[in-house]
């Protein structure tokens, strides 16, 4: 009887422990979904020789869009400016694509020399703000 009441105790411990990292776990996971942001609809046309190129091209093209919305929706209008300037300037330019987690293909138009496509890219806020 009593090792049965101790090893109720000892099971009841392990399955509340469980459970207190098992929602730890999920708080933490729904505060890192606060982190991202995506910015939709950035449709892109490049006349371009070589499809590789052109894909990878567009692809950056509109990582650069989607910053540039993003930081004009975030940031005041002085500040909008300043980080714009820093970004144009070719000497002390980040590298911007460590601020995308990632970025979704909606759609995709590839002819001889023309080449079109619609993006979202989700950037990384945390990533951003550290900057």
């Amino acid at each position: 009887m009593i090792r049965d009441t101790i090893h109720f105790i000892h099971s009841f411990k392990f399955l509340n422990s469980f459970f207190i990292i098992f929602y730890i776990s999920i708080i933490q996971n729904t505060a890192n979904a606060n982190d991202f942001f995506t910015v939709d609809n950035i449709s892109i046309d490049i006349v371009s020789e070589d499809s590789t190129s052109a894909r990878n091209n567009a692809t950056d093209q509109a990582i650069l869009i989607g910053l540039e919305r993003l930081l004009s929706w975030k940031l005041n209008n002085n500040d909008y400016i300043l980080i714009t300037s820093i970004l144009n300037n070719v000497n002390d330019k980040p590298d911007i694509k460590d601020f995308v987690v990632g970025y979704k293909l909606h759609y995709e138009k590839l002819s001889d020399v023309n080449y079109q496509a619609e993006f979202s890219i989700f950037f990384n806020l945390q990533k951003i703000k550290s900057w």
